[in-house]
């Protein structure tokens, strides 16, 4: 008979090769994502007086493949424990979700008047029932303030944009920086985005009679915390008389609502992630 000692290590090795032969189960994943659009009960497309209106939710998922998006940021590291050796520099490769905890739309307005619409003489604002202050969009303008003496100058910085403070957390958490110097850099392509991007409410925006303009306003709310509320653009001037001064002016509503999806990828049947219910969702992304 063989010793004990021998049996059992002959089981343990039978176990190994077994335990080896095993491949392992590829992790299922769960997300959830928030975002905003427009009510059943509200046209994309509206039309008061001779001014066509249409607001779409802009799709994030499809605009960040612009290359636009990808930018580099440097930050200054050491790669020893040693301080003598001096910091290195090394660029970060990042495709920035310039719309991250916000909400933007893409808005066409099409002037028909035969008057010049000035976006100044006009407000946007989202209002929510559950708050007694307006939200108004990011402001920002390409055009400088000069000439404009009469205005505040509104204009909101980079760093008020709720990605920045995102990707500076990030930075410090992933690559430990040694110094400040990668703000400048995630300043820098933020700005280069915001440069390339098209706002509606922005200083001096006219659109000629006849013609037509497209472009982003952006709210400063997360999908995700917001109620369902309304998106109006107030006091558009639809008529004025032959020296200009408004007559008639028109206001455009759009209700606008967070719906949630729910999905799920699973490894072993395919790479692509699939829409599933919020009950699957909950029971899956809490299981052990």
């Amino acid at each position: 008979m063989k010793p004990f000692s021998v049996i059992v290590a002959g089981i343990f090795i039978l176990m190994l090769v077994g335990c080896a032969s095993v491949p392992k189960v590829p992790k299922v994943e769960y997300i959830k994502s928030t975002i905003a659009v427009l009510d059943e009960s509200t046209p994309s497309e509206q039309k008061k007086g001779d001014i066509i209106l249409k607001v779409t939710p802009l799709d994030i998922s499809k605009e960040l493949q612009d290359p636009m998006y990808m930018n580099k940021v440097t930050y200054h590291y050491i790669p020893t424990l040693s301080l003598a050796e001096g910091y290195v520099s090394k660029e970060l490769s990042l495709n920035i979700n310039f719309y991250y905890e916000t909400t933007p739309f893409e808005v066409t307005i099409i002037n028909n008047t035969d008057h010049i619409l000035r976006m100044d003489n006009s407000r946007i604002v989202y209002i929510d029932p559950e708050s007694d202050e307006p939200i108004v969009p990011y402001t920002y303008s390409k055009t400088s303030s000069q000439g404009y003496a009469n205005m505040p100058y509104l204009d909101q910085t980079i760093s008020s944009l709720p990605i920045y403070n995102s990707i500076v957390e990030y930075v410090k958490k992933t690559y430990k920086p040694i110094d400040e110097y990668h703000t400048l850099g995630i300043s820098q392509a933020l700005t280069k985005i915001r440069e390339q991007t098209k706002f509606l409410n922005s200083y001096g925006r006219e659109i000629m009679p006849g013609m037509k303009y497209s472009g982003r306003i952006i709210l400063m709310m997360d999908p995700e915390k917001m109620s369902q509320g309304t998106l109006s653009f107030i006091d558009l001037v639809s008529k004025a008389d032959t020296a200009g001064n408004p007559v008639e002016k028109v206001r455009f509503d759009y209700r606008v609502k967070p719906v949630t999806y729910y999905y799920k990828k699973d490894p072993a049947v395919s790479q692509a992630w699939t829409v599933i219910t919020k009950e699957e969702y909950e029971s899956g992304s809490i299981a052990p």
